[in-house]
């Protein structure tokens, strides 16, 4: 099976990692980092308007599944993982642009569902999972530089949150797959 994973760490600037690897010999962090070494991964960083982000997000998505082949008739069957950061809000925290990145995450898995609720011939077939900000910590920045998969810079901060969390997904599937 081919995994097509996509990580959202949403925010006035928000993070998008993906990789696409077979599933099998190499886990975690060794598939996502041969993914990265054979151009089969990427990590970046979109700003804007959350609703304009959205779109963006949605045409990313989309752009990532056609590369995979999905809807074609391939050697692999795919599979197609999105994973975004979720936030807890907190009373204490309700200014507006503390519900950015709580928006655009709603947004998006609004919009990837309704697309695939009003024709399932034309929209990608997508998992979706949230993820706790706190589950990223268990990849570490040196972790990024030991596996060559930093991109050094203030500009690449949520692009990097993005690929932590890409590598915790990749973990996750792989236990569930045993």
């Amino acid at each position: 099976m081919l995994l097509n994973l996509i990580a959202i760490d949403p925010g006035g600037e928000t993070g998008i990692a993906w990789a696409m690897f077979k599933q099998g010999p190499l886990a975690g962090h060794q598939a996502v980092q041969y993914a990265f070494t054979h151009s089969m991964g990427e990590a970046w960083q979109i700003g804007g308007d959350p609703k304009e982000q959205v779109l963006e997000l949605v045409s990313i998505v989309h752009h990532y599944m056609h590369k995979a082949g999905q809807g074609k008739q391939e050697v692999y069957k795919v599979r197609t993982v999105v994973a975004c950061e979720d936030f807890q809000l907190r009373q204490k925290a309700l200014r507006k642009s503390a519900l950015v990145p709580h928006a655009i995450g709603r947004m998006l898995e609004f919009q990837l569902w309704s697309l695939e609720a009003m024709d399932t011939e034309v929209a990608p077939q997508v998992e979706w999972r949230w993820q706790q900000p706190s589950e990223m910590s268990a990849v570490t920045d040196d972790m990024l530089k030991r596996w060559r998969l930093w991109q050094p810079g203030k500009k690449n901060d949520d692009a990097m949150a993005a690929l932590k969390h890409l590598i915790v997904l990749a973990r996750k599937l792989e236990k569930e797959h045993g």
